[in-house]
């Protein structure tokens, strides 16, 4: 299919249609954290000594730290799970096939819209506090506008990095907790994974295991997606994002054109995919209750075998129940 023939008006509207009202809504947050506050400060302030000291806190947020990125994520994890969650509840994929759509098409309109829109949305809040830098020197005096440039990059980063990420999930998933939850644990992949096995190991001292853990918990960090959701390393490497997002939509793409509508509401679309989850579900539990048995010092080993298996087996009978639930409620 020619390029120019992927994208259609038609869906581009109907995408603006359905998440204006979300992009409101983040536009107006953004607007009123970042240029309101500072207008706030400056209405305040009767000379730059004091602007600087109200704008203490919201300096460290522009820089970068104070834990800005968590509203940059939000914004991409809230539009990637909606924008398929809500088709599938909606049953809107099936009336859009029927008409002359491709399911490309609708992909590829729908991943480019949001994508494009979060970068506007970022936009927006840049060249708004730009004018308010230029107007006012006391604003000038505290912070540089490669300050404002470096937060509009980092914004934009994480926001379309998390936006991917959590749409590959979505592309898996029947249903908008299933894919909350898919994106949530494998956002702190295997970093997450590797802590319940040291959940389950800490209480053995030799130091050989110690150091060779420290390691498998270092090499964990370097490919967990959350590691590089931080103010430093999403400039740093910034071609991990990149580069990862277009893989992402590469992957995602190929995901959605093999999904089966007839699953929408359950926990997967694709029904051979139901065995790893229930076994990564099990085991999860087992060591999650092998950890807390080990931080409770009850390492004897018939006890802890117990308590591991019997949390293995409630994490298999809890994800059957499960399936089972949002099998039968579609």
């Amino acid at each position: 299919m020619r390029i120019d023939n992927l994208f259609s008006k038609a869906l581009l509207w109907k995408e603006w249609i359905n998440y204006r009202g979300p992009l409101g809504v983040f536009l107006a947050a953004l607007l009123g954290f970042y240029p309101g506050s500072i207008a706030l400060a400056l209405a305040q302030s009767a000379d730059t000594a004091s602007f600087y000291t109200r704008m203490q806190t919201l300096l460290i947020r522009i820089y970068g730290g104070g834990g800005a990125p968590l509203f940059f994520v939000t914004i991409g994890l809230v539009l990637g799970l909606i924008s398929l969650t809500k088709e599938r509840k909606e049953n809107t994929f099936s009336l859009l096939l029927s008409m002359p759509f491709s399911r490309t098409q609708i992909f590829v309109n729908k991943f480019v819209f949001n994508s494009l829109a979060i970068v506007g949305v970022f936009l927006v809040n840049l060249l708004i506090m730009l004018a308010m830098w230029t107007a006012s020197v006391q604003l000038q005096s505290v912070i540089e506008p490669g300050a404002l440039l470096r937060m509009f990059g980092l914004q934009t980063m994480i926001a379309v990095g998390t936006y991917s990420f959590t749409v590959f999930f979505a592309t898996i998933s029947g249903s908008l907790f299933a894919a909350s939850a898919f994106t949530l644990i494998f956002g702190i992949f295997p970093t997450g994974f590797a802590s319940l096995i040291l959940g389950n190991l800490w209480a053995i001292s030799h130091p050989g295991l110690i150091a060779n853990l420290n390691r498998l918990m270092a090499w964990s960090l370097l490919i967990t997606p959350a590691t590089y959701l931080g103010p430093d390393t999403a400039l740093t490497y910034w071609y991990i994002i990149i580069g990862g997002s277009i893989v992402l939509f590469l992957l995602s793409l190929w995901l959605f054109k093999r999904n089966k509508l007839e699953n929408n509401g359950e926990l997967l679309v694709f029904p051979k995919m139901y065995p790893f989850l229930k076994v990564g579900v099990a085991v999860c539990f087992g060591l999650l209750a092998g950890g807390i048995a080990s931080s409770l010092l009850l390492t004897y080993p018939i006890v802890y075998a117990i308590i591991l298996i019997a949390g293995t087996a409630l994490g298999w009978l809890l994800c059957r129940l499960l399936i089972k639930v949002t099998q039968t409620a579609v």
